[in-house]
């Protein structure tokens, strides 16, 4: 799990309600305006909240320099002060989801849980595909041990906002050492090709791989009540005699290969029961993953990319000497995967809930 007060500032970079808009357009405020925020980039949070708060005297109604104040204090650990600045945002129509991102974790961090949890109810109800809110509820969810509820919390982020990387890695952490190790497979890999912090994705390629080896471990007594979860684990299933003598990134490049052949010649359609059964198939759950795959094959890539995607995980030494003898082959797929983003398709279509209970009620505690 991401350090939670550096993850604020990365998010603050990408998503921080921008603040300048509303500012006098007085060099004067500007400057001190862009201050503040150069100080938070070098960590200098003090420097920062005193300006800011500068700031707000000079305009007290402006609410994203009120939710960067919040920001920053929450930062320093002044969870106190960061509430009272925050507290009033919600009641302001231009109040982002990160006022009640920010003003969750500041109620949590002073042991008030009963308000955080519905500081994130009121904001997931406003902004309905805030993946971040999501995020932050399967979280509590989990340190209060509620593994079911957060794994419900961080797929219906995928269903509200399919682009928001953080909910995928910690599902599939969910599934990787349970007995449905197909959705820790599913997740994980669309996770490591989604635009993220890479920070860790050495250890997660790890997970990834033995998860694999659960995988095929288990395949035989593997059960799922989604259609095309069940398709899969079959699929495989008939294909267990390539991966016979171990897991390894050669057998895993083989046996992925002749699945996409069989999956793509077979097409398992989405699902067609009725909505209020809540299934969702493969398909519906893996917008172009395999699509996206097919194109590595046909491109003659995708060989190299599970070198990247298990070669370390394998071995450190077999990765750096297949390096060696292939030096150029690296960062030709990297170069191709950035010209060529993995982005899922949006599920807002789908009821987000109830979830689907029926995908996830066996898995086994970690």
């Amino acid at each position: 799990m991401w350090n939670r007060k550096i993850f604020t500032v990365l998010f603050f970079t990408l998503t921080a309600y921008s603040a300048t808009a509303q500012l006098s357009s007085t060099d004067e405020i500007t400057m001190m305006h862009k201050n503040a925020q150069q100080y938070m980039e070098r960590g200098n949070v003090n420097d920062a909240i005193s300006t800011y708060k500068q700031l707000l005297n000079l305009r007290p109604n402006n609410t994203g320099i009120a939710t960067e104040l919040g920001n920053a204090l929450y930062i320093k650990g002044e969870y106190e002060q960061a509430i009272t600045v925050l507290s009033p945002l919600p009641a302001n129509s231009d109040a982002s989801d990160s006022v009640y991102r920010l003003l969750a974790l500041s109620q949590s961090a002073l042991q008030y849980h009963k308000k955080a949890a519905e500081t994130l109810k009121r904001g997931i109800g406003r902004f309905p595909h805030s993946g971040i809110l999501f995020f932050e509820q399967g979280n509590r969810y989990m340190t209060q041990k509620n593994e079911q509820e957060a794994t419900e919390a961080w797929l219906n982020g995928i269903l509200a906002a399919p682009d928001f990387a953080p909910n995928y890695k910690n599902i599939a952490a969910s599934f990787m050492s349970s007995t449905q190790p197909q959705w820790g497979i599913i997740c994980g890999e669309q996770y490591l090709l989604m635009p993220h912090d890479t920070a860790g994705d050495d250890a997660f390629k790890k997970d990834l791989f033995d998860c694999w080896k659960n995988f095929f471990n288990n395949i035989t007594t593997l059960t799922d009540d989604n259609v095309g979860a069940k398709d899969m684990i079959d699929i495989y299933q008939q294909l267990t005699p390539v991966v016979s003598d171990g897991i390894s990134v050669e057998n895993l490049t083989m046996v992925r290969t002749r699945f996409l052949m069989t999956w793509m010649r077979t097409g398992t359609q989405m699902d067609t029961k009725t909505k209020s059964e809540q299934k969702i198939s493969l398909h519906t759950f893996t917008p172009g993953l395999f699509t996206y795959q097919e194109k590595l094959i046909k491109e003659g890539l995708f060989d190299i990319y599970n070198e990247w995607l298990f070669g370390k995980a394998e071995s450190n030494t077999m990765y750096e000497a297949w390096n060696k003898f292939h030096p150029d082959d690296m960062a030709k797929f990297e170069k191709w995967h950035t010209e060529n983003r993995f982005a899922p398709a949006s599920l807002r279509f789908i009821p987000s809930v109830p979830i689907i209970e029926a995908t996830f009620d066996k898995k086994k505690k970690r």
